[in-house]
């Protein structure tokens, strides 16, 4: 397992576990299949900062941060 710079990854790379994140989260809460295209979007233009869990060449995992001053 390696834990690498989420900038490395392209939309493409983590659509996938969006998808089954988004399903898996539609049994807490009907109607939330849908995925972040805002995050998408974000990974694409290599501005969102975090990291990916990586196994064989599959993304596994990930985690990202955004700072806002004027939110917590």
């Amino acid at each position: 397992m390696e834990i690498l710079d989420l900038r490395h990854f392209s939309s493409a790379d983590l659509r996938p576990l969006l998808e089954e994140e988004a399903a898996l989260w539609s049994v807490y809460s009907p109607g939330l299949q849908r995925i972040d295209e805002m995050v998408l979007r974000y990974l694409d233009s290599k501005i969102l900062p975090g990291y990916a869990a990586v196994n064989r060449g599959r993304v596994l995992g990930y985690a990202f941060f955004v700072y806002e001053p004027a939110r917590a």
